[in-house]
């Protein structure tokens, strides 16, 4: 559910109960394993910009026309758990590259799917230096490491929506 309706379920559950929203479970949890965290929920962008910098020509206007369908196949593998092959070998991964490929509308070029590992390993560097976004702030602390309170029970509005980086 929304920060506004914690609020408002905050208010009315006894005072023995916890009430939080995903993402301010695991910004709490990230906070704590990194030390200070910022958010910055135009991270991603940034970072595609960056990225693509260096590039010219065919390939530049081929990053250019896919730049949302890079930017929604980061959310997707932040969602799904996808961690790039090789690099942090710590991580928790959840789904593999065929498996993030196969879950987004089509399968992505060689070239945008080398952008959207560059930009995956981008943003966990960053998160580890506490620059984290909205989607960081369940997929570092459930993939990455992070010290999760134990609750006797949890309640999930909308369970169905849930995704497996937070479940």
């Amino acid at each position: 559910f929304s920060k506004r309706d914690a609020v408002v379920a905050e208010k009315r559950l006894p005072s023995t109960t916890t009430v939080r929203t995903f993402n301010g479970l695991g910004h709490r949890i990230w906070a704590k394993t990194v030390g200070k965290v910022s958010l910055d929920d135009k991270k991603t962008q940034r970072i595609f910009k960056d990225e693509t910098e260096e590039y010219k020509g065919d390939d530049r206007r081929e990053l250019r026309e896919a730049y949302w369908d890079i930017l929604n196949a980061v959310g997707r593998a932040k969602a799904i758990g996808y961690v790039p092959e090789g690099k942090y070998t710590h991580a928790k991964r959840l789904a593999t590259w065929d498996e993030l490929s196969s879950s987004l509308d089509e399968d992505p070029s060689p070239l945008a799917a080398e952008i959207i590992d560059a930009i995956l390993c981008r943003s966990i560097k960053e998160a580890y230096s506490g620059i984290i976004d909205f989607n960081d702030q369940i997929y570092m602390p459930a993939l990455f490491g992070g010290s999760f309170p134990r609750f006797p029970l949890v309640c999930v509005d909308e369970a169905q929506d849930l995704n497996p980086t937070n479940h």
